[in-house]
């Protein structure tokens, strides 16, 4: 069997308060949904970074947050209950995601 190894992908995203102001220093959280298995109905997510542990990306001072060494053509999506943002990225791209605003 032969396995080929392709390059991460990563995603540039802005976090934004109600009123537009950057959040600096927010960890978001961002799970990686997981097909499901035979005979299941619901996808099943992995956690890859929690706002609980204050690990792994977060924001600056201008609210920006890069997300490195992402699967290339895994379904990403951030774990905020106000927020539908869902993504992927290729091998190699550097996906610049829409502004996020946090309600």
């Amino acid at each position: 069997m032969r396995v080929r190894l392709k390059p991460c992908g990563s995603a540039q995203v802005r976090f934004l308060d109600a009123e537009g102001k950057p959040l600096a220093d927010f960890y978001p959280g961002l799970f990686l949904e997981l097909a499901p298995k035979r005979g299941d109905l619901l996808a099943h997510t992995l956690p890859v970074a929690s706002p609980f542990r204050k690990s792994g990306p977060h924001t600056d001072e201008q609210g920006r947050c890069i997300l490195a060494t992402l699967i290339p053509g895994a379904t990403y999506h951030f774990g905020h209950a106000e927020v539908e943002t869902t993504f992927r990225v290729e091998a190699g791209e550097r996906l610049q995601l829409p502004d996020v605003v946090m309600k």
